[in-house]
C-alpha cells in the first residue's frame, strides 16, 4: 500500500483504520430435502456452493462501503435476520450501509431463491431449482445438471447465455438486453432476472 505522506498523522490513523474495518459473521443451520433457502441483501456479492450435507453454512464478510470512510457504522452490531415461513427459510441483512459478502454451503436438495439489490452472485455444482434476481449485477451458474425441464433468463441490459444442455434453447436479442428460453426433459426448473448485467449458466 502506498503512504501518503502528506495526511497529517490523525487523518492517515483513521484511514488506516477505515481501510481495515470489516467483520465476520458464521452461523449454521439445519436442513431437511423438503426445503427451501432464499436469500435477500441490498448490496454486494453472494457465493453459494452445494454439498451432499444436511445444515446450510453461513460466512459473511461486512465491509464498510467507501463513502462511509469516518467509521460510522457500528459493524459487530449487525445480526444476521433468520425467519421461517412454512418450509423456506428466509435469510436477510437489510443494509445498505455495508457490502456484504456471502460465502453459502447449501445441501443438494434444496431449492435456492436469491434477491440481491447490486452485485454479483455465483453459484457451484447446482442441483436443484433456483430462482434468481438482480437488480444490478452479474449472475454465473455451474449447474451439475445437463437438462432442466424449463430455464428462463432474461437481461434488461446485458448478455444472456446457456451453454453444454441436452436440449434446445430459444435466444432472443434486443437493442440492450436478451432473453434466452429452454424446455426440456428434466425435473428442476430454473429463472434468472436481471435488470443490468450477463447472465451465464454453463453445464
Amino acid at each position: 500500500m502506498r503512504k501518503l505522506y502528506w495526511l497529517p498523522l490523525s487523518l492517515s490513523v483513521v484511514w488506516q483504520a477505515h481501510a481495515a474495518q470489516s467483520h465476520t459473521i458464521s452461523q449454521q443451520f439445519p436442513a431437511t430435502s423438503s426445503q427451501a433457502l432464499e436469500i435477500a441483501f441490498p448490496i454486494g456479492k453472494l457465493n453459494i456452493e452445494t454439498y451432499p450435507g444436511d445444515s446450510i453454512q453461513v460466512n459473511i464478510e461486512l465491509v464498510e462501503k467507501a463513502e462511509s470512510w469516518l467509521g460510522k457504522t457500528d459493524l459487530s452490531a449487525i445480526k444476521l435476520e433468520q425467519r421461517q415461513y412454512g418450509n423456506e427459510i428466509y435469510l436477510t441483512i437489510d443494509e445498505d450501509t455495508v457490502e456484504q459478502i456471502w460465502h453459502v454451503k447449501v445441501p443438494v436438495s434444496l431449492v435456492l431463491d436469491a434477491e440481491i439489490g447490486v452485485g454479483n452472485v455465483s453459484i457451484d455444482t447446482l442441483e436443484n431449482s433456483a430462482e434468481i434476481e438482480v437488480g444490478v449485477g452479474n449472475v454465473k451458474i455451474q449447474s451439475a445438471l445437463k437438462d432442466y425441464q424449463r430455464v428462463d433468463l432474461e437481461s434488461g441490459v446485458g448478455k444472456t447465455k446457456l451453454k453444454n444442455f441436452s436440449g434446445q434453447s430459444h435466444h432472443e436479442k434486443s437493442m440492450v438486453g436478451s432473453t434466452t428460453q429452454y424446455q426440456g426433459k428434466g425435473k428442476f426448473q430454473l429463472e434468472v432476472d436481471v435488470g443490468v448485467g450477463n447472465i451465464k449458466v454453463t453445464h
